[in-house]
């Protein structure tokens, strides 16, 4: 599959960035240097997130946005994870009371996820004795179970017996480079949905 993303059978491109996670997780040298090849290494310092916040802040000042087209923008890239106004999921922390309005917090927050996750969403990995790898916030656990959301917003139910290994990942479910393919403009327009302080009605 990576072998057909290095050269071109597959566009890179097309293949969702939570895919791309899962691929990282199983943590096997070939298959990273593979990503690597196929999708780019993420940003390896510090310096290069803040660059990239640098930049996205000043796209971000330089222009008013839309906020009904970046409600589009949302729906398809923030909603299945995150609740805003009471709808969408719960794999990520509610956004209503989150200080939406701070471009200053706000982007830092999309373009380096894992800097700071929030209690309740330290993202896992686990995986079966089938070798199968999985990640997700943990939903639930007892001694006999484990019930892992995944990225999908979907529950799912793992035998304690059916483990093989379930420990704390210092990476967040939410992928970086959520924004990299947004033109300035639809970033301007993202960034004025998730600043409104009200739900948009339509008429």
């Amino acid at each position: 599959f990576l072998e057909a993303a290095v050269d071109g059978r597959i566009e890179a491109r097309t293949i969702p960035r939570e895919v791309v996670a899962r691929l990282r997780a199983l943590k096997d040298p070939k298959v990273d240097a593979l990503a690597d090849r196929a999708f780019g290494a993420a940003p390896a310092t510090p310096a290069d997130f803040k660059a990239k916040v640098a930049r996205l802040t000043e796209v971000a000042r330089t222009g008013g946005g839309v906020p009904k087209a970046g409600r589009t923008i949302y729906q398809e890239r923030c909603e299945r994870c995150h609740a805003l106004f009471g709808k969408g999921g719960k794999v990520g922390p509610e956004l209503t009371s989150f200080r939406r309005d701070d471009v200053d917090v706000l982007l830092p927050a999309i373009v380096a996820p894992s800097a700071e996750i929030r209690e309740g969403y330290v993202p896992y990995t686990l995986a079966t004795n089938d070798g199968r790898v999985f990640t997700g916030v943990c939903a639930d656990m007892d001694p006999n179970v484990i019930v892992l959301r995944t990225s999908e917003g979907e529950d799912r139910t793992f035998a304690r017996v059916d483990v093989e290994a379930f420990e704390p990942s210092k990476t967040s479910i939410m992928p970086e480079g959520l924004l990299d393919d947004l033109s300035d403009g639809q970033l301007r327009d993202l960034l004025a949905y998730l600043r409104v302080s009200q739900p948009i009605i339509d008429k």
